[in-house]
């Protein structure tokens, strides 16, 4: 019986501009360049109930999907160092995990490299990590990335 190579064509990278997140997408940028691989960065926008003059709205600041891409894509730019891959970058507006988890498998995503947790400490103890949701309810491999330890820092 002949082994099962699986090709990694196509890496997700969902980035929300933390320190974990930034050595998640270090290793993204690796992955890619050793498969040759497409990566797509996903800056997930949060979108909360905010009170409005009609009731409940769900509807974030026009303006921030358009910014965010062009912070989004200067900040990819910035780690990317020489550049030579193929690389998207992307700004959704919803609930990270089910966003992450859906772009996956519109753009059949083949892994999806994310740090342990980003910005939201405190919402990650109380209702689980974005992480952990999309390490359970995705069905794709997904590369787990811990923080920089202190002898990586110093």
């Amino acid at each position: 019986m002949a082994p099962i190579s699986p090709a990694i064509a196509r890496i997700l990278a969902p980035i929300d501009y933390s320190e974990t997140a930034d050595h998640a997408l270090a290793w993204a940028i690796l992955q890619s360049r050793a498969f040759a691989a497409e990566l797509t960065v996903l800056h997930v926008i949060p979108s909360h109930l905010h009170f409005g003059p009609m009731g409940f709205a769900d509807h974030p600041e026009k303006a921030a999907p358009t910014k965010d891409h062009e912070h989004l894509a200067a900040h990819v730019a910035a780690h990317l160092g020489d550049g030579g891959l193929k690389v998207r970058t992307l700004v959704e507006i919803g609930e990270p995990a089910l966003k992450i988890r859906e772009v996956a498998r519109r753009d059949q995503i083949d892994l999806i490299v994310m740090g342990t947790y980003g910005t939201s400490r405190l919402e990650d103890l109380l209702c689980g990590s974005v992480t952990e949701k999309v390490v359970h309810h995705t069905g794709c491999p997904v590369l787990v990335v811990p923080p920089r330890s202190e002898e990586e820092v110093g």
